[in-house]
This record gives C-alpha cells, structure tokens and sequence, in this order.
C-alpha cells in the first residue's frame, strides 16, 4: 500500500488515538499510516496493517517519513522547547501539528509529591529554581513558536483559544484548522441516553481528575457555603496525582460527610457520559486549555459551567456567545443563582453538537488532509 500520510502519535495506547483511527477506517482513508509510540500493546490494533508500534520517538524519526516524501501529522507537538529551536524549517514545512492542549500550553515546574528526608531539599531547592526556570522555559517556548514551528504546514486546534494563542505568539501567516477529535460516540448516541434525574439534589463536579491545578480544595471551602443545602458534590479522581486524589476525598468527606461522591475508578466513556448528564454545575478553575470533551459534553446537555475568570476558555467562549460563568462567584452568590443558569444555553448546546456531529467531523478531516497532501 502506498501511504501519503503518516500520522506520529506521541501517546499512542490513548482513546482519542484509537478512536482517530477508526474513525479514519470508516472514512476510507487507505493511504494514512499511523506510528504508535507506546511501551504497552494494544491488542485492538494487531490486525492494522496501517499501524506501526514503537517505544520511543526521534527528530531521526521524523526526518526519515519527510525525506521519504510524507505529510507527517503530530498528535500532540513531542519535542521540548530547547530541541525545537533546532528542528529544520524546511523539514517543518512537511509537517502539520495536531493539538491537545498541553503541548500547546507548556508548564515548566517541579511535581510535588511525597517527598521525604533528603528528596524535601531537593524539591525546595528545585522550586526555588522555578523562580528563574519557569520563565525562560516559557519564553525559549515563544521564540520556539514564533521562529520556528510557524513554518509548519498547518496546526489543528479544538477550540477558539488555541487559535488566538497561536494567534498571538505566530501572526497570521500560520495555517490553522478547527477540528475535534472523535470520541467514537456521536450526537445520536447522546440523545438516547436516560433522561436526566429527576430528584431535588443538585450535583456539582469540580474538576475530572485529580490534579492540583483544579485547586480541589479551594472549591470545597467556597462550596462549604452552601453546606446545609440539597447537594451532593462528585469529585472524579480517577487519574492523575494518586496521593493527591487521597487528600482531596479525605478532605471533601470531612467539610461534606455522605453528601460527597469520590469516583475513584476509572469508566466506560458512555458510562461517564451519563454521569455528566446528571450533573448540573460544573466547576473547571484553571488558566490554560484542559478537559474538552467533558466541557463539550456539560454544553450539550445545558449544563452551567463555572471557568476561570482569567482563563483562556473562558474569555474564548464569551467571545463566541457561550454561556459560562465567573469561579469567583462561588459561595458569594445565592445557592439559586449558584445552581441556576442566568444566560441562554443554546449557543453552547449548538456549539457542542457541531463537535460531536460526525458529518462536520469528517469535512473537517477531507478539508485538512486536502490540504496538506503531498505535492
């Protein structure tokens, strides 16, 4: 078979990876060859003969698909910021970046963890470095950006704020795509699930993982205002920071006694998405681009969504007429007008429908790969 294309994808045993490639069966898409890298088997997989399993993945990696004259296609930028300002611009021109929101919003700092005797000076020390490490990481990533990965063939974004951040940082003569990637389940999927609850309980999940950028903590001393009303608060820390996720549903069971739910195993996506179904506010307080596809989801089923005030998603979505709300209003407001949406939801309920729409999913994909076919 000869292949135009050949998609890299850094996390290979992820969902979004499988269900790309399924999706891209189903579209008749014979000339993609896929690149896995992943140190586990995925078994789904064996009977592709379009996909290829590796451990690792090198600039030798890549210089090899363009020298053999392929449109190469990054799920998810790999290369570190340093090691980008040495990347070939005319190599580049062969490549398209595909984004996923943490390659794109880079955080440079030490984990912190559970650190003991000589690790805790260590890890001091290693903060204290941050002071001066964190900004230039982030600068080197800016000139990294603007000098050489706006020689790119194109980038794929998700959303409005990865368009204006690149925007910002690369100008206008970058190529830049909006596009979603399939979750493998569609709007008519989502319209036969169970109706949503009927009881008087309101459900409010803060974050969907157990990581400390969603300030867990911070949000179950703002909702401790409203203690005595009829709510119950879900707090999904399946994956993540495990020693966090501990200290997060220790924490919650102590402010909230019975009236808290810690989903600490993993779920089937459909199962999880008639979790969010039942949910009726959601609070998502962080600064970059993070937990798509259940935002997406919370606007598909009319759900009130709280974001930072100071966050990319937040200042986009206002932007295109999506009903979202201020974090800071929690616990300074009534519970009423906590709970219950004060703005239209329409736009993000049509909003959601177009990411899950799997006509508009595929014209993305034809108008994308059209684009950066191989002369």
């Amino acid at each position: 078979m000869e292949y135009k294309f050949v998609h890299i994808m850094a996390m290979g045993n992820s969902p979004f990876c499988l269900n790309f490639i399924y999706f891209l069966k189903r579209m008749r898409c014979e000339d993609h060859l896929f690149v896995l890298i992943t140190k586990t088997d995925i078994p789904e997989l064996f009977e592709y003969e379009n996909v290829l399993f590796k451990k690792d993945l090198s600039i030798e990696m890549l210089s090899y698909y363009v020298k053999e004259g392929y449109s190469v296609i990054f799920h998810s930028f790999p290369f570190s910021s340093i090691a980008c300002l040495f990347l070939d611009r005319q190599m580049l021109n062969h490549v398209t970046w595909w984004v996923w929101g943490h390659d794109l919003y880079r955080k440079n700092h030490v984990k912190s963890g559970d650190l003991k005797g000589n690790k805790k000076l260590v890890y001091f020390l290693k903060l204290g470095m941050n002071v001066v490490y964190s900004p230039l990481m982030s600068i080197l990533w800016s000139v990294a950006l603007k000098r050489k990965l706006s020689h790119l063939r194109a980038i794929v974004v998700n959303c409005g704020a990865d368009e204006d951040f690149l925007r910002q940082k690369m100008g206008d003569s970058i190529k830049i795509f909006r596009s979603a990637y399939s979750v493998g389940y569609f709007n008519e999927d989502f319209e036969r699930l169970p109706s949503q609850v009927s009881d008087s309980i309101i459900r409010v999940m803060i974050g969907h993982s157990a990581f400390e950028f969603l300030r867990h903590k911070v949000y179950l001393d703002k909702l401790s205002a409203y203690k005595n009303e009829n709510l119950r608060i879900i707090l999904p820390l399946s994956y993540g920071n495990m020693q966090y996720a501990r200290s997060v549903a220790d924490y919650a069971k102590d402010k909230f006694g019975d009236k808290v739910t810690v989903l600490s195993e993993g779920m089937d996506f459909i199962s999880y998405a008639k979790l969010l179904k039942s949910i009726d506010v959601a609070i998502f307080d962080y600064e970059h681009q993070s937990a798509l596809g259940n935002i997406y989801l919370l606007f598909l089923f009319g759900k009130k969504v709280y974001l930072s005030p100071t966050g990319v998603l937040y200042k986009s979505f206002l932007k295109e007429g999506i009903a979202v709300y201020d974090c800071k209003e929690i616990g300074e407001v009534s519970f009423k007008n906590f709970c219950i949406p004060s703005k239209s939801v329409a736009n993000g309920v049509e909003y959601a429908r177009k990411t899950f729409d799997s006509q508009e999913i595929e014209k993305s994909y034809r108008e994308i790969f059209s684009y950066i076919s191989p002369m």
